[in-house]
Formats: structure tokens, sequence, C-alpha cells
């Protein structure tokens, strides 16, 4: 599989995530200190997620940033993480 296809397969899971926990996008931007924007751009596949908003995305669907980063190394890969 290519990175592309990675960064998509992520957009998805990220976008699972919000709409498990039902969360407009607007709200989880307000919480992880983005833009609704690049969120959108992201979960249609369109970036990475920098670690430095790792910890604002895991308080936001009440996981450790551990429990986060794992969710998104096993479906993105380890080596897309940029670091802050």
């Amino acid at each position: 599989m290519d990175q592309k296809m990675d960064i998509r397969k992520n957009g998805t899971w990220l976008k699972d995530l919000r709409e498990e926990w039902q969360i407009t996008i607007n709200e989880l931007a307000e919480q992880v200190g983005a833009s609704a924007d690049w969120l959108a751009q992201l979960e249609k596949g369109e970036g990475n997620i920098a670690a430095s908003l790792f910890a604002g995305f895991a308080r936001s669907f009440n996981m450790s940033v551990a429990e986060f980063a794992a969710g998104y190394a096993n479906r993105f890969g380890a080596a897309s993480v940029q670091a802050a």
C-alpha cells in the first residue's frame, strides 16, 4: 500500500472516531486548537497530524496520548508522525 492510501485510511479512521463520539468537525477543531478546514482536509486524507496535536485529539476521544498515537501509527505508519 502506498503512502497516499495510508493517509486516506487514517483520515477515515479519524472521521469515524469523531462521528462515533458524536463530535462535530467544528467542536473537534476547537478542542484540538486547529481549524475546521484543516480537519476536513485531514479527514479526506490530505495531510498528517503533527505529534504536537496528539494530546488534544486524545483528550477529545477520552484516550491517553499513547493510545491515540498507537491507533494512529497502526493505521498510518509511525514514520508519518511529524515532529512538533
